[in-house]
Formats: structure tokens, sequence, C-alpha cells
């Protein structure tokens, strides 16, 4: 097998382009997420800013933090992804919903409410909860091909 063919075959499977992705917000994760998690950039006095996420692995067990960015919607604090369903925080929530949150240097119990296309519904709880507005437009965004959690304080 030639090398190009190998490189087309593992780019083809998410093999090496998705380690690379992966390792790289690995670096930028471990060098922002303690500033982030004292309060740095959290959604206070405008309504987006970064947060931290905690999440348990699905498969592992293990314990994760993730810096995101965050749009705080009342009480509730919207967070997405551009990589959909390949987001391992996004799967995790999708598994354990019940989790916490940093921001403004506060720890905070939160339930996520994912949506994605793969779920192929809403959150019924959701649509009670969230001005219909804000609804419609986390619904398109779905549509679009992103990933949205709602965090609700717990």
């Amino acid at each position: 097998m030639t090398g190009e063919t190998q490189t087309e075959e593992l780019a083809s499977e998410g093999g090496w382009a998705e380690s690379l992705q992966r390792q790289a917000f690995r670096a930028l994760n471990a060098v922002v997420r303690p500033s982030i998690q004292r309060g740095l950039g959290s959604p206070c006095l405008t309504p987006w800013g970064m947060v931290v996420l905690e999440h348990t692995g699905r498969q592992t067990g293990r314990q994760y933090k993730s810096p995101l960015l965050a749009v705080r919607v009342g009480r509730q604090v919207v967070v997405t992804t551009v990589r959909s369903e390949r987001s391992n925080w996004i799967r995790n929530l999708e598994h354990q919903p019940s989790t916490h949150l940093w921001m403004n240097g506060e720890r905070r119990r939160v339930r996520a409410h994912v949506m994605n296309a793969s779920l192929g519904r809403d959150p019924e709880e959701m649509s009670d909860r969230m001005a219909r507005p804000l609804f419609t437009a986390l619904r398109a965004m779905v549509t679009a091909g992103f990933s949205v959690s709602v965090l609700d304080p717990a």
C-alpha cells in the first residue's frame, strides 16, 4: 500500500485528521481551561463568554473539563459545537445529562438538554421552558449541523 493510499484511508475514516484535531483541542484546553474555570471571560457582564463544562466519559467513567463558548439566556446557558456529534462532551452529555458547569469562578450543578440531528427529536421538557424564538433558533442550528446543549440550573 502506498503512503498516499494510507493517508487517504486514514483521512476517510477520520484517523489521523481526527486524531490531530483531538490533540490540538487537548493542548489548547490545557492552556485556557484554568483561567476560564477561575472566571476569566465568563458571561457575566455580557450574555456570551467562556465556561468550563464538567462531563463524565460514557465509556471510561473519567471526569473531563472542557472550555466552551456559551450564551447566557436568563437562568439557562447554551453551549454548542460545530463538530456536532463528533465532540465527546456532547456525546457524554447525552449519556449523563446531570453534571456541573464552571461560570464566573463558581461551580454550579446543571442538567443538560442535548439537541442534535441524530436524536431526531427535540427534548420534550425544553419546549415548555424556553421562549419560542430561542427554541426556533436552536432548532435551526441543529438543522445546519450543530449540536446544542441547554444547561438548566439543577
